[in-house]
């Protein structure tokens, strides 16, 4: 049940906390400092949806503040948290030993049972370098990271101050309360599921079994049952080392002691250096050497001096701890001059030098940049030799993506950065609809709208997916002729729900206007899914969507007609081979061929997959079934979905006037309504239907088209909505080129007319021609003979 403001009241009142600790968490519950996300660092903004809350938390870091969120969620001791409390003044000693009055935000306030505390949050690096860099103002006490200035200032309202470390948050412990979280709020016991006895029973034979085998001996698929147990804390699992979304290697035990092996045989995997110098691990031909000279030493075949040598270098080893194999691999690798050549003012001219010329905005080729080269060592160093034009190339290799800055900005810079370590990312989503992507594309290929007086009207679509993080399956997707709008964001979400009968439990997005709307954070957040805004100008975040949008422009649009997936021909390709001219495909037609292009992608594993991804989509369902957010393709889903339309008109003898069309319904008949009190929305899959808002109820009007729209498929619908809604442009220009061609058809019209009243006029203005008199007096006149009719 979430945290109201009586039930603030009532905790103040509970803990006996003071007027000033009172007002502090009123005025933290009321609203939050700031919002998040605003600032120049690259972050990743979630909107978690608290069941706990009753409303979204809105955190900055996926590692650190949205794992802490989660661990708070699922804690019982947690009465209410809330993000953003109210900043303080603290006074911090800089580096330079000045002490200043500095604006602190604390990342949270936690109110639990045994009071409450506010809690910053930051990674265990940055924590390690406050404590060397700001040592006056950060310490580390039995384990515990502490900011003085801080509590002082946190003190002066009686709260208590805490700081959390990433390290404390681990990854697989997050992955798995998540996954509890959704067994917590949607399993339902039932007679079919195993009981705790029956699985305490299995555990009389073997103390503790894997997840798998124990689901197995049940004789069950779904492992949700089990999920139960664990949350319940009837069973018991090592939630901060093992996923139990990988069954096969989740120990499980009916006592925690009991994993206490368990935890040491992965804390002394664990401990494995991942990273070693040459000495310890030399290379395949080295090693082969060194145990050829070991056996030499100890079968007695080397000569006399090289057993010598063989003792001294074995004796000195020795002293060190090293091995008799190690004295005796040769170091080869160590062999050689590692000393640069040039000069040292040459080299370091060098590298000042091309960095700054790599770096301009100007983006010059690296012909450009040593010739610029060539001529700062000519007017700074003239008595010198410049490098070599392959010693530059080098150079700017090396340089690597510090020069990205100021050749493309903040985004070239994002691109060309070092990932980020490993061990600090968040564990990648490993079930069905745990996180999906969501992006658009603005398609290769002419799509043909209409033919019209013998001319095609083409215009490339927008196509928006929604694609699942793990597995790879399209579980969405819209095609549209408009700019990405709130429509296509719906539209792939109603499209989910029709295919599956779910929606994902979080989608990442970018930041564009139609992810950031009102619209979209409270339908997600109205179903229960957390929105994962990516970074500003960083292209990695996104990728599964990205790679998708590659993967069909360079496997499938390539040999379509009408493709446009090079541009760089456009310049060297004749008229009547332009994109426009040779388009064939339709709406339904690229609609189509999208989800065949997708089911072939469905059929194949990927680089890293040893299953299909519709094959991983389906095992990953059947055990765990609580994946996704279940979701009903209503009445209310539908219509929170369709499309706000501003511009009606209302008749009563013909209904509601939407664009050109007419809609129906008896209760539009009503003399006193008026189209100012109506409010319609419009259906994008059917363009027969738009919904209207009459009082406090919404009702479904028809236009006189819809009996011959439903016999059509979803597919036919769906396309002649889309060009009824899409294709304002498209009409545009069909209305101008009628206009253009009746006025041509007019104008050739009056010049035909024109030629015709010319051509008479010049007939009537010829003479009669002349007959000679002499030619009638020279014929013989002939009496003209008559017959009379009469009746019988």
């Amino acid at each position: 049940m979430p945290f109201s403001t009586c039930d603030v009241d009532a905790y103040t009142n509970r803990h006996c906390l003071p007027a000033g600790a009172s007002d502090y968490i009123r005025r933290a519950a009321i609203n939050v400092s700031r919002d998040v996300g605003q600032s120049g660092y690259a972050c990743v903004v979630t909107e978690f949806p608290s069941l706990k809350m009753g409303t979204s938390i809105v955190t900055e870091s996926r590692r650190g503040e949205l794992a802490f969120a989660i661990l708070s969620e699922y804690d019982e001791n947690v009465l209410a948290y809330y993000e953003q409390p109210p900043a303080v003044d603290c006074r911090r000693t800089s580096r330079k030993g000045i002490c200043a009055t500095r604006v602190y935000r604390p990342d949270f306030l936690v109110l639990s049972n045994i009071g409450p505390s506010v809690v910053q949050i930051k990674t265990e690096q940055a924590l390690q370098e406050l404590v060397v860099s700001q040592a006056g103002d950060w310490v580390l006490r039995d384990g515990i990271y502490r900011d003085l200035p801080a509590e002082a200032a946190l003190q002066a309202f009686d709260l208590n101050h805490r700081v959390v470390s990433t390290a404390a948050l681990p990854p697989i412990q997050i992955t798995n309360i998540r996954l509890l979280l959704r067994v917590r709020q949607t399993f339902k016991p039932a007679t079919a599921h195993p009981s705790i006895e029956t699985v305490r029973a299995l555990f009389k034979r073997r103390a503790m079994m894997s997840l798998a085998a124990l689901a197995e001996q049940l004789r069950i698929l779904d492992v949700t049952p089990l999920l139960h147990f664990i949350d319940a804390g009837q069973l018991h699992a090592l939630l901060d080392k093992q996923l139990i979304t990988d069954p096969k290697s989740c120990q499980v035990a009916l006592l925690p002691e009991l994993l206490a092996f368990e935890r040491a045989r992965l804390s002394e995997a664990g401990n494995v250096s991942a990273s070693t110098t040459l000495d310890w691990c030399p290379p395949q031909k080295q090693a082969e050497q060194g145990l050829r000279n070991m056996q030499r030493f100890q079968q007695g075949s080397a000569p006399p001096r090289t057993k010598s040598e063989y003792r001294l270098r074995i004796k000195s080893a020795q002293a060190d701890g090293l091995s008799i194999f190690q004295a005796l691999t040769p170091k080869t690798h160590r062999s050689g001059n590692w000393m640069r050549k040039r000069p040292a003012v040459v080299i370091d001219h060098a590298e000042r030098t091309v960095k700054l010329f790599v770096s301009s905005n100007k983006r010059p080729s690296i012909a450009s940049v040593y010739r610029q080269y060539l001529g700062s060592v000519d007017s700074e160093l003239p008595d010198t030799r410049p490098l070599s034009r392959n010693a530059v190339v080098r150079l700017i290799k090396l340089m690597g993506g510090s020069t990205e800055y100021g050749r493309g900005g903040r985004r070239a810079a994002n691109a060309a950065a070092f990932p980020t370590p490993v061990q600090e990312r968040v564990v990648r989503p490993n079930r069905p609809l745990e996180l999906a992507t969501a992006d658009h594309y603005l398609v290769d290929v002419e799509c043909v709208l209409t033919r019209s007086a013998g001319k095609t009207y083409t215009r490339r679509a927008w196509l928006t997916v929604l694609r699942d993080i793990h597995t790879g399956v399209m579980l969405s997707m819209w095609l549209g002729f408009r700019a990405p709008s709130r429509i296509c964001c719906a539209m792939v979400l109603r499209g989910c729900v029709r295919r599956h009968g779910r929606l994902p439990e979080g989608i990442v997005v970018d930041r564009g206007a139609e992810f950031r709307s009102v619209y979209f954070s409270a339908l997600l957040a109205h179903h229960g899914v957390a929105a994962v805004f990516r970074p500003t100008s960083h292209p990695r975040y996104g990728a599964e969507a990205e790679r998708f949008f590659g993967q069909f422009k360079s496997q499938w649009l390539d040999l379509r007609p009408g493709n446009t997936t090079s541009p760089s021909e456009g310049r060297a390709v004749s008229g009547s081979h332009k994109a426009t001219l040779t388009a064939e495909l339709e709406l339904p037609d690229l609609l189509t061929e999208l989800w065949s292009f997708c089911d072939w992608q469905n059929s194949y594993p990927g680089p890293t997959q040893a299953l299909p991804p519709s094959l991983l989509f389906h095992e990953g369902m059947t055990l765990f079934p609580s994946s996704g957010i279940p979701t009903e393709l209503d009445a209310a889903f539908i219509l929170s979905s369709a499309v706000d339309e501003t511009r009606i008109k209302l008749d009563p003898a013909r209904g509601l006037k939407v664009g050109a069309m007419y809609y129906s319904n008896p209760l539009l008949a009503d003399p006193n309504l008026r189209a100012s009190r109506i409010e319609v929305r419009r259906e994008p899959e059917d363009e027969s239907i738009v919904y209207a808002r009459i009082g406090n109820e919404w009702i479904t009007c028809h236009s006189s088209s819809h009996p011959s729209a439903v016999g059509k498929s979803l597919l036919a619908r769906t396309a002649s909505a889309v060009l009824a809604l899409d294709g304002a442009n498209v009409r545009a220009e069909m209305e101008r080129d009628a206009a253009i061609d009746i006025v041509r058809r007019m104008q050739k019209s009056d010049a035909d007319f024109a030629a015709r009243q010319a051509e008479q006029l010049a007939r009537r203005e010829l003479p009669s021609p002349a007959i000679e008199a002499q030619y009638v007096d020279d014929e013989d006149l002939k009496p003209l003979t008559t017959t009379r009719w009469e009746k019988p």
